[in-house]
């Protein structure tokens, strides 16, 4: 995930980035997208992507019920659902648009598959989708979260003070010295919260 790059970085920071911090610059802009991926329980595409976006599987829990809830990520469409039995091998196939329904309607990203004819088999790992899975193009919000994360961190190395590694719900992340999240830091975080995906 790269949700910021190095021209908006610099642009933030009014200079050239250093040798050194080019060298690791990528994978603080992979961990800091992540973290932001990880609170807002939303995947984007990487900032500046373009292009159809290409089908990928995953495996849900099925609850036995007809709708079944995406809550790992968005979708943008479905093309394929197949149930599973107790052994992993399918058993029904369902890929006619007209026997699912996709939720929220009118929207382009949807959290939700209703299944207009059958159920959802009860187990675990019983149901296969293959599909679109993702939130769209990266929000300007959410670039510049990033953004603001990254020169950030940047900016604090430079000066000398001392990160620690702490552990919010689950998820790591380098924060500045002391037990909580510095203020800029939760400020910045506080401007995606309408972002957050609420999970069912």
């Amino acid at each position: 995930m790269q949700y910021t790059n190095q021209a908006k970085v610099e642009a933030e920071i009014k200079r050239t980035l250093t040798t050194d911090e080019e060298t690791n610059f990528s994978e603080l802009v992979e961990n800091i997208s992540e973290f932001i991926s990880n609170i807002c329980n939303r995947v984007w595409r990487d900032i500046g992507a373009t292009g159809e976006v290409a089908d990928t599987v995953r495996y849900y829990d099925g609850e036995g019920k007809r709708e079944l809830f995406i809550n790992d990520t968005d979708f943008q469409s479905i093309t394929k659902i197949e149930l599973l039995d107790s052994v992993g091998s399918v058993f029904e196939t369902i890929n006619d648009e007209d026997d699912m329904i996709l939720y929220p309607l009118n929207s382009t990203t949807k959290n939700s598959i209703v299944l207009r004819n059958t159920r959802f088999p009860l187990g675990y790992a019983k149901v296969k989708i293959t599909g679109v899975f993702t939130s769209g193009d990266v929000p300007n919000s959410i670039v510049m979260a990033a953004t603001k994360l990254v020169t950030d961190y940047l900016s604090t190395n430079e000066s000398g003070s001392s990160f620690s590694q702490e552990s919010i719900e689950g998820y790591s992340y380098k924060l500045k010295s002391g037990t909580e999240i510095n203020d800029y830091q939760q400020n910045v975080l506080g401007s995606i919260n309408h972002y957050k995906k609420v999970v069912f």
